[in-house]
C-alpha cells in the first residue's frame, strides 16, 4: 500500500492503493480473476518495493507483476542499486513461480522472440503493434507522446502512415545502425534505442535520462543472460 500511494493519488492527495482492491473484489464477483498488475517505480517510492510486493501478488493468488522504472522521469538513485533491486525481486518471485518483467527486460525478450527477426522494436507503437488515438482525433505514437502524428479527421492514411509522414521517419530512425548514440553498444539490435518517448522528454527537458536508460537495459541484459545460462 506505502508503495502504491506514494506514486498513484487522486487529485486531493488521497491514495488509490483500497480503491484498487475494491476494483478487484467486484471484478472476483463476476468471474474475473486479475492475473497480475503493474507498477511504477521512481523516487517517491523506490525504497518502499522489495519482496513484501511479491509476497502481495502470491497471497492474491496472481502469477505475473510488471515493474517499470520511470523511463521518462529521471531519478536520484544509482543504476547499480536499480539493477540489484531488480534482479533480487525477480529472483525471488521466479521462487514463487511468478513472473517479473519490465522495459528492462525487453532486449533479451527481442533475443528470444522469434518475431523479432521480421523487425525488432523495443514497443509496440515502433513495432506497429499499437497506436493512440486520442477523441478530438489526434493520432500519437503512444500514450506518453506528445508528438501529434497527424488527425484522422483531417488527414489521410497515407498522409499519417505513408513514406512522407511523421511516423514513417520516426519509425525508420529507430532501426538498427540509424542511432548514432547507440552504434557499438552490445545490445543495439535488441533494444534499438530504448523508448522513444524518453527522446522526447529528454529532448524537451535537456536531461540524461536515455543514458541511464541505456545502462540500466546494458546491465540487466548481461545478468538476466547469466541466470539462463547458470539454470541450465
Amino acid at each position: 500500500k506505502p508503495g502504491n500511494d506514494a506514486v498513484r493519488i487522486y487529485r486531493d492527495g488521497r491514495g488509490t492503493f483500497d480503491d484498487i482492491l475494491k476494483g478487484w473484489k467486484m471484478l472476483k464477483k463476476i468471474g474475473i480473476l486479475p492475473d497480475g498488475f503493474m507498477v511504477t517505480v521512481n523516487q517517491a517510492n523506490f525504497h518502499l518495493i522489495d519482496e513484501r510486493l511479491i509476497d502481495f501478488v502470491s497471497a492474491n493468488q496472481m502469477r505475473d507483476v510488471r515493474i517499470d522504472i520511470d523511463v521518462i522521469h529521471q531519478i536520484n538513485i544509482s543504476i547499480e542499486d536499480v539493477a540489484c533491486k531488480l534482479l533480487a525481486l525477480r529472483r525471488y518471485a521466479a521462487k514463487l513461480g511468478i513472473t517479473v518483467n519490465g522495459f528492462w527486460d525487453r532486449p533479451l525478450e527481442n533475443i528470444f522472440n522469434p518475431s523479432s527477426k521480421e523487425f525488432t522494436a523495443f514497443c509496440g507503437g515502433i513495432r506497429g503493434n499499437s497506436l493512440i488515438v486520442n477523441p478530438r482525433g489526434k493520432v500519437y505514437l503512444c500514450g506518453y507522446s506528445s508528438e501529434v502524428l497527424g488527425d484522422i479527421f483531417i488527414n489521410s492514411p497515407e498522409e499519417i502512415f505513408g513514406p512522407e509522414s511523421k511516423y514513417y521517419q520516426i519509425v525508420c530512425s529507430k532501426m538498427p545502425g540509424e542511432i548514432l548514440a547507440c552504434r557499438g553498444c552490445a545490445i543495439e539490435g535488441q533494444c534499438v534505442g530504448g523508448c522513444y518517448v524518453a527522446f522526447e522528454t529528454e529532448r524537451r527537458k535537456k536531461n540524461n535520462v536515455v543514458a541511464r536508460n541505456c545502462e540500466l537495459y546494458r546491465i540487466m541484459t548481461e545478468e538476466l543472460l547469466k541466470d539462463i545460462t547458470f539454470s541450465q
